[in-house]
């Protein structure tokens, strides 16, 4: 399971899939922790531009 780099990231999953939560918790927290890690994967590899993707805005 090499979905991160940081081992620390895998261990909070492995505990909280450890726990007896049932699936729907799970899968919140692993693609709660998944998002973040992927945030903060393309932050790190698009330093280049500002805004990779244009925001679109509610008016339009």
């Amino acid at each position: 399971m090499l979905l991160f780099p940081n081992s620390s990231i895998q261990q909070v999953i492995f505990i909280l899939g450890n726990r007896e939560q049932g699936m729907r918790n799970k899968a919140i927290y692993i693609l709660l922790f998944y998002t973040l890690g992927l945030n903060l994967f393309t932050s790190s590899h698009c330093q280049k531009r500002s805004r990779p993707y244009p925001i679109p805005r509610k008016g339009e």
